[in-house]
């Protein structure tokens, strides 16, 4: 690179090597600003997305375990005459707790 303070001639080969030189720290910098940016948008999506997404994923074990529940009370063979739970119906019903509290 050309020695500071020297004047360089716009058509001396000094003055080109120095101005190819800008050049590559330009797109040097550039392409670091680009990785910091992919950087950023990497560390926000590990931070903000990921937990919603982990989230969603209880919810839907969650939603899963009551459609047990639900479906479970449409079934004759869980319930008595009297109404009251069968044997069946109340293990089933258990599981289905255990499968809800599993998902919190």
């Amino acid at each position: 690179m050309a020695e500071i303070g020297v004047s360089l001639g716009e058509d001396s080969e000094e003055y080109r090597t120095a101005q190819n030189e800008l050049y590559e720290l330009q797109n040097k910098m550039n392409d670091t600003i680009i990785t910091i940016d992919k950087l950023r948008d990497e560390s926000r999506e590990v931070l903000y997305f990921k937990p919603i997404e982990e989230y969603i994923a209880k919810v839907n074990k969650l939603r899963d375990s009551l459609d047990e529940l639900v479906g479970m009370f449409s079934e004759d063979m869980y319930f008595t005459d009297d109404g009251e739970y069968t044997q069946f119906g109340l293990a089933t019903a258990e599981a289905a707790m255990s499968g809800y509290t599993r998902s919190l």
